[in-house]
């Protein structure tokens, strides 16, 4: 039989997928608890640059792939040249010269902002059922460990006994998201569709990730309303899910808050609206004041790479993050391109309804919208996510068309 390029991007896209979220989940699990070694060097990271390059070099290769939304592709392009061009300049001329800890920062997130773009617009060809089984798994993990009295059982470090090193509470609720996502959508049974919806959130809630359970609500509920109105699906089973669901989240709400109450006073979930006592708004709103002042200072051209000075991880946890990163351009191409998914979808929803599953595309670009602009960097590459899956619907519309 013979294989094509794209049958080729298509197993290296989910291999990529694969890898750098429920692979590098399990691997980070198994690593704390002393079933594998760890892998010498620069660990698990290593794995997933090695594919992300493979990626990133079928996407240089192939371009008339991606030509089906030529202006926004184009866009998509002229960002990332623009950030690479952005960083060349301040590795080379500018304060941050010969500093290659901070140009590889900027590299990085734009390898992976291409990778995830590429990846994810094959997001209709990958195939749904490792990510199930995959997803199971991390499920069963989670009751292993859940013992009722720490609301955030995947915090690896504690269970390692150590305070750093592993990947954090928001990666992991990332994880297990973009996990559901790979085949929740996919899924034809409406009893599946239910238990996963439940699992989904029982795993988001004791993960400890509160934007990333936030940010699955809000988009969840404005896809489940799309989904009733523009649904074509016969009108009893949405009468049935939307009785079903209602009513067990109202049931499964009262019961744990009566019954597990003093396990919830120690999440973060609990902290989202208490400024004045949470450390972690504290120190976000100390890290917004002093970056924000870098911006004002330098409104033009921003101020590559000085978040550095506060220390590892200390940038803005929103999408000024972008503005101080590469200058008022930057940012503005940045916002293009979070909100060009969003307002197609809502385009293509009314447009289509649920002809060519709208669904994923709607869900993940209120999500993605959600995270970037309110509470991550730029240097998490979640943007091209939407973007990716935007690509895929056009690309599933103009097959199934």
């Amino acid at each position: 039989m013979l294989i094509t390029k794209k049958d080729l991007i298509i197993v290296f896209s989910m291999l990529f997928i694969l890898i750098s979220m429920p692979f590098n989940f399990l691997y980070n699990y198994f690593l704390v608890t002393g079933v594998i070694p760890s892998i010498p060097g620069f660990g698990y990271a290593i794995i997933n640059h090695i594919f992300a390059l493979i990626v990133f070099c079928f996407f240089i290769f192939n371009f008339k792939l991606f030509f089906i939304l030529k202006k926004c592709f184009f866009v998509f392009i002229f960002f990332s040249i623009y950030v690479f061009l952005f960083s060349f300049l301040n590795l080379t001329y500018f304060h941050y010269a010969g500093d290659f800890g901070v140009f590889i920062e900027s590299f990085v997130f734009l390898i992976y902002f291409c990778c995830f773009f590429v990846s994810f617009s094959f997001y209709y060809n990958i195939n749904k059922n490792i990510f199930r089984n995959i997803f199971l798994l991390m499920f069963f993990i989670a009751i292993f460990e859940m013992n009722f009295s720490n609301i955030i059982p995947f915090s690896f470090d504690n269970i390692a006994g150590k305070t750093e090193g592993h990947i954090s509470y928001q990666l992991v609720s990332f994880f297990m998201l973009i996990t559901w996502v790979m085949f929740f959508f996919k899924e034809e049974s409406f009893i599946n569709r239910i238990i996963f919806s439940f699992l989904i959130l029982f795993l988001l809630l004791i993960s400890g990730g509160r934007s990333e359970l936030i940010g699955f609500v809000v988009a969840g509920i404005v896809t489940l309303l799309a989904y009733f109105i523009f649904s074509t699906t016969q009108k009893h089973k949405k009468y049935i899910f939307m009785f079903l669901g209602g009513s067990s989240i109202i049931y499964l709400s009262i019961y744990l808050i009566s019954k597990y109450a003093n396990l919830f006073e120690s999440s973060r979930h609990t902290q989202i609206l208490d400024f004045e006592n949470s450390s972690s708004w504290q120190e976000r709103e100390y890290l917004y004041r002093m970056n924000v002042q870098k911006i004002i200072d330098n409104p033009i051209l921003g101020s590559y790479g000085s978040h550095k000075e506060l220390g590892d991880g200390a940038y803005i946890h929103n999408a000024l993050s972008a503005w101080q990163q590469f200058g008022i351009v930057g940012f503005i191409l940045y916002l293009i391109l979070i909100f060009i998914p969003i307002l197609l979808a809502i385009y293509y929803l009314f447009k289509d309804k649920d002809r060519y599953n709208i669904y994923p595309f709607l869900f993940i670009s209120i999500y993605v919208a959600i995270l970037c602009i309110a509470t991550k960097p730029i240097f998490w590459p979640y943007a091209s996510i939407s973007l990716g899956l935007l690509f895929a619907y056009m690309k599933n519309r103009k097959e199934i068309f």
